[in-house]
């Protein structure tokens, strides 16, 4: 058992199990990239066939960053990060004295001088010594100065570590949705969801998913901000004052706007679009509308359509003023290839087209909010964090480790480096510490 854990250990340690993890890796982001990801079953029939359909979703060619062997991958180099990063600390504060011989890159000449004279000239250079060895004539030094570049790499190996601990933990847990809630109204946004991979595993184990929790959002209020420029209105903000309610009775208040959205234990909603909704009074009937959406009129054979209806508030040189709902009326005759602007629609004013009288009536505005469960964004935040300090101190921030073998019986001390950093340079180094001895009487 113990010989089967040492070689486990030495096989997660490897650098080999690295290098082909990566490269698994790259061909899974490969089929995410040739296989749209995310379809529905009847987008991927009226692309590829029943047949190679129904064999790319068993291969999970689909949704190949949800698959099992993907997350596998993840995990196994998770572990391989963490060992790697054992194994290279183990290495930095148990150093093995027998190897510093072989591993020399230079060698001098004791010439009758000792081993302290040597560690003099280390300690003159500004280095921090430790021996980690001492015989009858002979001993090994290890020396550092500045930064050790160890530690530092395994910031940055621990970073990518967790970086695939977000990326698991996001194919699991991560699912979103829409709603579209008027003022005075109040929906339901849940915080689990069948979509989320750990809850279609557990259920084709035969588990229940549980109790799915969903919070109330409440809309105070939906505020559209626009600017006046060049004669023409310009987009400044949506706000959606809201109130969240848990199932335990908590509440918190905030304001949505585009870029502030609201977070709750891992539930993010943003503010994403809106929905107008209007009437249109005729002499004998009334004709609900949605902006953006084609309507027809009686008596008129072509599409009416109303882009999008203006109001909220405007900032026009320095002054905020009401905006009174209105919009561009368009029409597309049937014989006609586009469509062309006729008029505008102001509520409750009247406006002719063709001599028939249209008003609009009972103007509404819902706010339309994205929301978004992924647990695995603020491991990817502090992995991010890590990577770059480490990387950044690694890269930028001179390391100099010189292991030292002196054997007094052979009259030869035996000298290797390790630098770190875009400064740092092992072969001035050595030349420096050679030259600094060899000057030195015995």
């Amino acid at each position: 058992m113990k010989r089967f854990l040492k070689v486990m250990y030495s096989q997660l340690a490897s650098t080999r199990l690295t290098l082909v993890l990566l490269i698994i890796m790259v061909v899974c982001m490969l089929l995410g990239t040739v296989f749209p990801q995310g379809g529905t079953q009847e987008e991927y029939l009226k692309a590829f066939g029943q047949v190679r359909a129904t064999w790319f979703t068993r291969l999970g060619f689909f949704d190949v960053f949800h698959s099992w062997y993907f997350l596998l991958v993840g995990g196994i180099f998770f572990l391989n990060m963490v060992f790697c990063s054992i194994d290279g600390w183990m290495g930095h504060i148990r150093p093995k004295p027998a190897r510093f011989k072989e591993a020399s890159t230079v060698q001098w000449e004791l010439g009758g001088k000792k081993s302290e004279q040597m560690l003099g000239v280390l300690k003159d250079r500004g280095y921090k010594v430790k021996q980690v060895y001492a015989g009858e004539g002979a001993g090994s030094f290890v020396a550092q100065r500045g930064l050790p570049s160890r530690p530092v790499s395994i910031i940055y190996h621990f970073g990518l570590a967790l970086t695939f601990v977000g990326f698991v933990l996001s194919a699991l847990t991560a699912f979103n949705g829409e709603v579209y809630i008027y003022p005075g109204e109040t929906k339901k946004i849940p915080r689990s969801s069948p979509d989320m991979t750990v809850n279609r595993w557990r259920s084709k184990l035969g588990f229940s998913p549980g109790n799915v929790e969903s919070l109330s959002i409440y809309l105070e209020s939906f505020d559209t901000e626009y600017t006046w420029y060049n004669m023409k209105y310009y987009p400044k903000d949506w706000k959606s004052a809201v109130v969240l309610k848990t199932n335990s009775g908590l509440s918190t208040k905030k304001v949505i706007e585009v870029n502030a959205p609201l977070r709750y234990r891992g539930l993010t909603v943003y503010q994403m679009s809106y929905k107008q909704e209007f009437d249109i009074e005729l002499e004998d009937t009334t004709i609900h509308v949605e902006a953006g959406e084609p309507f027809e009129i009686p008596a008129f054979e072509g599409k009416f359509s109303v882009r999008t209806v203006r109001t909220g508030v405007l900032f026009k040189e320095g002054i905020k003023e009401p905006i009174t709902p209105h919009g561009d009326l368009y029409y597309k005759a049937p014989d006609a290839e586009k469509k062309k602007r006729v008029g505008r629609l102001t509520l409750d004013s009247k406006y002719y087209f063709e001599d028939t009288p249209l008003i609009m009536r009972n103007f509404t505005e819902a706010s339309g909010l994205y929301f978004r469960r992924d647990d695995g964004v603020v491991f990817l935040y502090v992995a991010f964090i890590l990577f770059m300090v480490g990387l950044f101190v690694r890269v930028f921030w001179t390391s100099y480790r010189v292991s030292v073998h002196v054997d007094e019986g052979e009259g030869k001390v035996y000298v290797s480096a390790k630098v770190a950093g875009v400064a740092a340079y092992e072969e001035i180094e050595l030349a420096g510490i050679g030259k600094q001895f060899q000057e030195m009487t015995p």
